[in-house]
């Protein structure tokens, strides 16, 4: 085992893809980081907490770090120890420097900017059919046009 940090025990219900999350903190444990462990994906072994507290713990926050974590599983271990399984949560890390860039966005998920050509954007066509004659040429054969859009595709 390694580091010392200091795991702030949190609980969410806001969706992961939001920028900013409403925690709730529901303990701060001092803990060690398993040895092999990333930054990204760290593994951390702590005194095990109530189990009203096992329930509902599904974020953190290592404030060493200055990072927040989404919790992906929690093990018990001997010693009344649990290992915790975490993930960095890079949106709300990140939620200030996010914020304070200056961008044009070109695409987005629900708003459609006519004034952007956009590759991705299904357009719905309604197909149909019109006849016209052009007219009699020599006997008495008629000859039609057909005219597609998008080279056919």
């Amino acid at each position: 085992m390694s580091e010392q940090l200091t795991l702030q025990v949190l609980k969410t219900s806001t969706d992961k893809k939001y920028l900013s999350k409403s925690v709730n903190e529901i303990v701060e444990k001092k803990c060690r980081l398993k040895e092999g462990s990333s930054i990204v994906n760290p593994v951390v072994i702590l005194k095990k907490l109530s189990d009203s507290h096992t329930r509902q713990f599904n974020y953190a926050y290592i404030r060493e770090w200055g990072r927040y974590y989404f919790v992906n599983d929690i093990v018990e271990m001997p010693a009344e120890q649990i290992q915790v399984s975490l993930h960095v949560d890079v949106l709300n890390t990140y939620k200030d420097n996010i914020r304070g860039i200056t961008t044009l966005i070109e695409r987005q998920e629900n708003v459609y900017s006519p004034y952007f050509v956009d590759e991705e954007m299904l357009v719905r066509t309604t197909r149909f059919r019109e006849k016209k004659n052009i007219g009699v040429i020599g006997g008495n054969v008629a000859y039609y046009y057909l005219t597609v859009n998008n080279g056919g595709v």
